[in-house]
């Protein structure tokens, strides 16, 4: 846990220290080093033993933490020119401020967004705790409030990024089902596979 920790750690320094425009490269170098060094030693140490070891962990902060630093980029672009060429989902992200070691925290550690929910962007995170968009009806109602309303299916069916991430885990599970098949697991155990490719895998 320590060293997913270090990965948080990185992406406060970074945003720290970093413009905002070089600061999405700059922590993914230093993450995918941090993450290589850490996959070799595994591997000389665990080779083809299957272990629950914070690699897989430290993968999914490098994504959720380059994210939030690639939305506050864009944020900053779009703040400084609003005819900058961005895509649609990444004007969405877009977020024109500087994240609290507490928002990033939270994001980075949310329990529903990495491990069982269907990856957000650091936006979304911040409308869900600040009662936003969608997640406005879960905001606490005043007592003298008869109106009190409820997220429904119907809600959550015409917002377009809830449905958007909802197909995303069947279609990786069909993906990995269908390429076990022409590329099986049981391959890595043969002599031949160790010896031709070495430390590569």
């Amino acid at each position: 846990a320590g060293l997913v920790l270090v990965m948080y750690v990185y992406a406060l320094v970074v945003q720290k220290l970093v413009r905002a425009d070089r600061a999405p490269l700059v922590y993914l170098c230093v993450a995918m080093v941090h993450q290589t060094m850490g996959h070799l030693v595994r591997m000389h140490r665990e080779y083809l033993c299957y272990s629950l070891d914070w690699t897989l962990s430290g993968m999914l902060m490098t994504f959720r933490l380059a994210g939030a630093l690639w939305s506050r980029r864009d944020g900053k672009l779009l703040a400084a020119n609003k005819d900058a060429q961005l895509s649609v989902l990444q004007r969405a992200a877009a977020i024109d401020k500087d994240f609290s070691a507490l928002e990033l925290f939270g994001f980075a550690f949310f329990f529903p967004g990495v491990v069982v929910g269907p990856f957000g962007d650091i936006r979304q995170y911040l409308d869900f705790i600040d009662y936003k968009g969608i997640y406005a009806a879960l905001a606490p109602q005043k007592k003298d409030d008869s109106k009190k309303q409820t997220v429904t299916l119907g809600m959550l069916a015409r917002s377009k990024s809830f449905v958007r991430r909802l197909w995303m885990p069947p279609v990786a599970v069909l993906l990995y089902l269908f390429a076990g098949k022409f590329v099986p697991e049981s391959a890595l155990y043969t002599e031949s596979f160790n010896t031709q490719h070495g430390m590569l895998f």
